[in-house]
C-alpha cells in the first residue's frame, strides 16, 4: 500500500498534461467521492487549484448544498468562482452553476446504487476578451469562467463494502458557445498613431492555445473506480481511477480560413480518452465539520482538449458542513 500511494504522489512531480477532463460531472453529487455521511443538511466549502496548457493557473472556490429528503431522494447544488492567470493575462468571473439530483436505494448482494440526473448552466457563454493596447482580443477557453454550453448530466454510482464504481455522461444541448479566440486578431492591429500595422508581441504564444471561436463541445462519458484502503470513525482515504471518454471532435469556426464560410472545423485529435489517478481523503473533526481533500492527475491523455479543460495537477481542500 505505501508503495501505491508513494507512486501515485510521484505523479504529481513528472507528469505534465490533463486532469479531470470534465465540465464538472466527476465532482458532483454521488460522482463525487465522499466519505459517505449522511447527514440531512450538508454544505461543502472549498477551493480547487489547477496548472493548465503554458503553465496557465486555475483557482476555482465553490460552495455545495445537498438536501436529502426521506424517500431516498437528495438534491445538489454548487455554484463555482473562476480565476486564471497565465502568459495571456488574467479573467476571473462566476464559473458553471449545477443542479442535479439522486436517488440511492439498496440491491441485491449487499449492493448499494445511486443514479444521477442534472444540469450544468453557464452563467456566460465563453466570450470573456483581454482588453489592452490592442483592442479587444478573445481568449483561449482556458481563461475563460463558464464552458458557455448547457450540459445535460446523468449515471450511476455501484458500491459495495470499500468498492465503488461508476458511470456517467455529460452531454452539451445549446450548441456552440459565444467564444471568439482566433489566433489571426492576434497578429497585427492597426494602430492609428503610426498609421501601420503593428503585431502584437503575444501573437507567438497565442498561436500555442487551440483556436476555438464558436466552440461546439463533443459529448462525454466516463467511468469511475475506486476503492477505500482505509477506514474508521475519524480518518480514511480512497484510491481510484477515472476513465473520461470525448465522443468525437470538437468544431470551431474560422470564416477567414475557411473561404468567409462559418461551417464547422474539426480539431483533430480531440476526441478519445483521458484516464486519471485520484487520491482523496477525508479527517473528521466532530459530528458537525469534515475536512477533505480531492487531487488528480492524468496517466494517458487526449492530443488536444480545445475546451481549456487540461490539468497536469488539480489540487481540492475543501470543508464539509453538517446543518
Amino acid at each position: 500500500l505505501k508503495i501505491l500511494i508513494l507512486i501515485f504522489l510521484m505523479k504529481f512531480n513528472f507528469v505534465n498534461a490533463q486532469g479531470c477532463s470534465d465540465g464538472g460531472i466527476c465532482t458532483i453529487g454521488s460522482f463525487k467521492p465522499h466519505n459517505n455521511n449522511s447527514s440531512k443538511n450538508k454544505l461543502t466549502v472549498g477551493s480547487s487549484y489547477g496548472i493548465g496548457d503554458e503553465d496557465v493557473r486555475i483557482i476555482t472556490p465553490y460552495i455545495q448544498y445537498e438536501y436529502s429528503f426521506k424517500n431516498n431522494w437528495s438534491i445538489q447544488s454548487k455554484i463555482t468562482y473562476n480565476y486564471a492567470s497565465g502568459n495571456l493575462g488574467t479573467a476571473s468571473g462566476l464559473g458553471d452553476v449545477f443542479i442535479v439530483g439522486t436517488y440511492r436505494t439498496k440491491l441485491k448482494n449487499n449492493w448499494n446504487a445511486s443514479f444521477l440526473l442534472g444540469s450544468k448552466i453557464f452563467t456566460n457563454q465563453a466570450d470573456l476578451v483581454l482588453n489592452n493596447y490592442y483592442g479587444d482580443l478573445g481568449i483561449p477557453m482556458i481563461y475563460q469562467t463558464s464552458l458557455g454550453t448547457i450540459d445535460i448530466i446523468s449515471g450511476a454510482n455501484f458500491n459495495k463494502n470499500n468498492f465503488r464504481i461508476g458511470v456517467g455522461f455529460q452531454i452539451p444541448i445549446s450548441g456552440f458557445n459565444l467564444n471568439t479566440f482566433l489566433h489571426s486578431p492576434w497578429d497585427s492591429k492597426f494602430d492609428i498613431t503610426l498609421l501601420r500595422n503593428v503585431q502584437n508581441p503575444k501573437y507567438e504564444i497565442a498561436k500555442k492555445y487551440p483556436q476555438s471561436n464558436h466552440l461546439t463541445r463533443k459529448p462525454d462519458g466516463l467511468i469511475n473506480i475506486g476503492y477505500l484502503f482505509l477506514k474508521d470513525k475519524k480518518f480514511n482515504f480512497q484510491l481510484g481511477l477515472l476513465a473520461i471518454y470525448h465522443f468525437g471532435e470538437d468544431t470551431y469556426e474560422d470564416p477567414n480560413n475557411n473561404n468567409g464560410s462559418s461551417a464547422p472545423i474539426n480539431i483533430k485529435g480531440s476526441d478519445g480518452i483521458t484516464i486519471n489517478g485520484t487520491f482523496t481523503c477525508w479527517y473528521k473533526i466532530n459530528k458537525k465539520i469534515t475536512l477533505g481533500l480531492l487531487t488528480g492527475t492524468p496517466f494517458v491523455v487526449r492530443e488536444v482538449r480545445p475546451d481549456g479543460l487540461t490539468r497536469s495537477l488539480v489540487i481540492s481542500p475543501e470543508i464539509i458542513i453538517n446543518l
